[in-house]
């Protein structure tokens, strides 16, 4: 049996009367920082409806499929339903020919279907999404779950509308840290780092490091070194079997850390090494023996076989046919280009010719129009076709603060270098992030 603080119980029973129908309001919203027990409150509220009211039809969601997996296995045995928030729209996130993407219709909303749905990692949740719950829900009661100090949606300079007072006016707000949590020295850096956040600062080392004391080596540490000791404890740790990752700011700094950590492990090897786990960086099918596999984006996988291999549409690009495992233990194969980049630029420059012939197109005449538009349209079609024959892997040793936005790691070693140098909040943030990801062990490394 768990005992809640007071400041758990409060919120328990606030969003228990929501969630049973016995307040006003369709939306409600969770919030607290790390350490607070939002989840602990959302496995009781769970026990609690599951006891009382068995027949409440409860969804439990989250914006992406990686975020989705640590809910579920942080909830149990709890008896729900489960998918992530764009499945239960109905929507799903595609790529337009110009590069931008949008939330289109992917099947039947079922929100609607739902006496309640709880949302986590709310601060995932983008204006659009936000938009969509709303017109879906009906009669759905709708949970909002989330940390208001995270990052903002992809693409938007400010918070998750699911934090907006007049947009959701009931707000139940988690304030006390729990004793567990206040003892690891991740989350009271995390409490500073908030404050650098509210002052619009960025994260200021020194103040992180005066936080500690001798005894928080066990789980925490701060040390100069830059890429080269970042590099060699991460070795360290994916050689014990430790569920570690190093996490940058860009994209390209995760690039050279997969490089460096790939090739000490496996020296001589080619681009992938059998026993190697990636991640797929798009959504892509794999070829089981006797069925197509569906891959989501951010998707774990693990390396099975890997041999030369050309695709027969594209016999002129050298690649390899990757045998891949999922988590589920089911196995399929795709085509992996070997010189990643040339492929990338060889797709961007068939877009440009399909752009360039759809532009020349509509400044033809009518005669002409016509003959030069299915000219632009096969030249996208086969910059598409292209870009899906490959599936586009990463080494899964590295990983952006962004991506890393509602996992959980056994450890984690935080690239400080690789943050920017802005002195705001945006840093901040990245650094609350980044700090709040492990469950037992973080490392900050400094250049």
């Amino acid at each position: 049996m768990i005992t809640l603080s007071a400041d758990q119980q409060g919120a328990l029973d606030a969003i228990h009367e929501f969630a049973i129908g016995k307040t006003p309001h369709g939306v409600a919203t969770l919030s607290g920082f790390a350490g607070v027990g939002k989840t602990t409150v959302v496995a009781q509220l769970l026990f609690a409806l599951s006891n009382a009211m068995g027949s409440l039809r409860i969804l439990v969601t989250a914006p992406t499929h990686k975020a989705l997996a640590v809910l579920a296995g942080k909830l149990g045995s709890q008896v729900c339903d489960a998918m992530t928030t764009q499945a239960a729209l109905g929507l799903r996130l595609t790529e337009l020919e110009s590069g931008e993407h949008r939330l289109s219709k992917d099947g039947s909303p079922k929100l609607a279907e739902y006496d309640l749905a709880i949302i986590d990692e709310a601060s995932m949740v983008s204006d659009d999404l936000f938009s969509a719950i709303l017109a879906s829900r009906r009669r759905c009661r709708v949970l909002f779950v989330g940390d208001p100090a995270q990052l903002a949606p992809v693409g938007s300079d400010s918070l998750s509308p699911a934090f907006d007072t007049e947009l959701v006016p009931l707000q139940v707000r988690l304030t006390e840290v729990v004793r567990q949590a206040e003892d690891h020295p991740s989350i009271r850096l995390s409490v500073v780092l908030r404050s650098m956040i509210e002052a619009n600062t960025g994260p200021q080392l020194s103040e992180l490091a005066r936080q500690l004391v001798p005894e928080d080596d066990r789980f925490l540490a701060i040390a100069p070194g830059g890429d080269a000791l970042l590099r060699n404890w991460a070795v360290d740790a994916f050689r014990e079997g430790l569920d570690a990752r190093i996490l940058a700011f860009t994209n390209r700094a995760c690039v050279a850390h997969n490089a460096a950590v790939h090739a000490a492990l496996f020296p001589g090897s080619r681009s992938f090494a059998v026993g190697e786990q990636v991640i797929a960086q798009d959504g892509f099918v794999m070829r089981g023996k006797e069925e197509a596999i569906q891959v989501r984006t951010s998707e774990l996988l693990t390396v099975v076989d890997i041999e030369p291999a050309r695709h027969e549409a594209s016999p002129d690009i050298p690649a390899w046919r990757v045998t891949l495992e999922n988590e589920s233990g089911r196995q399929g194969a795709v085509w992996v280009a070997q010189n990643r980049q040339q492929l990338d630029e060889l797709i961007s420059c068939r877009f440009s010719e399909w752009r360039c012939l759809k532009q020349a197109a509509e400044n033809e005449v009518m005669a002409t129009r016509q003959v030069s538009l299915a000219a632009a349209k096969a030249a996208s079609q086969e910059a598409w076709a292209l870009r899906n024959r490959y599936a586009n892997l990463r080494h899964a040793y590295a990983l952006t603060i962004h991506k890393s936005q509602g996992s959980t790691f056994d450890a984690v070693l935080i690239d400080w270098g690789s943050l920017p140098n802005n002195g705001g909040a945006d840093a901040s943030r990245l650094a609350y992030v980044a700090i709040t990801r492990p469950s037992t062990y973080a490392v900050i490394v400094t250049p």
